[in-house]
């Protein structure tokens, strides 16, 4: 089945969020981290470096049957764009919320997020908290949220 999303758009770069950009961009997906310092970005980047260069030593270690090469750790940090501007979201065809477990800090990220014209999916990583159904009355602004369970 062919995919009509070419770039990611990741809030948060804590643990989760590191994870979740990492897997998009090793896919190939142009990815926007956004968070809300530089010095969160740079911790959540440095997370994704050292995990990555695990991944090149198990290649190097295993004579390239695990892990990744060295061209595929820069091909998938070259896929990395980070940013503390929200606005640099609006071009995502996706979004993927992984911000604190916090029903006002939520609710104002997607109302921020509405209010700037977004209007495709975006997707909490926390489908099941108990969180979810107090959000469900935001659903009907333009952000809608992709609920996978």
């Amino acid at each position: 089945m062919a995919s009509n999303v070419r770039k990611v758009g990741v809030i948060g770069i804590g643990l989760m969020g590191s994870g979740i950009a990492q897997v998009a961009a090793t896919r190939g997906f142009e990815t926007v981290v956004v968070d809300v310092t530089s010095e969160i970005l740079e911790r959540g980047i440095g997370r994704i470096r050292d995990s990555l260069e695990r991944l090149v030593l198990s290649h190097e270690k295993s004579a390239g049957k695990n892990g990744i090469s060295v061209a595929e750790k820069d091909r998938t940090l070259s896929q990395l764009r980070t940013s503390t501007d929200r606005g640099e979201l609006l071009q995502c065809d996706i979004l993927i919320e992984a911000i604190v477990e916090n029903e006002r800090a939520k609710r104002e990220l997607i109302a921020s997020l509405a209010d700037a014209g977004f209007d495709k999916s975006c997707a909490p990583i926390h489908p099941r908290s108990r969180l979810r159904g107090s959000l469900a009355p935001m659903r009907t602004r333009s952000v809608s949220w992709a609920c996978t369970s």
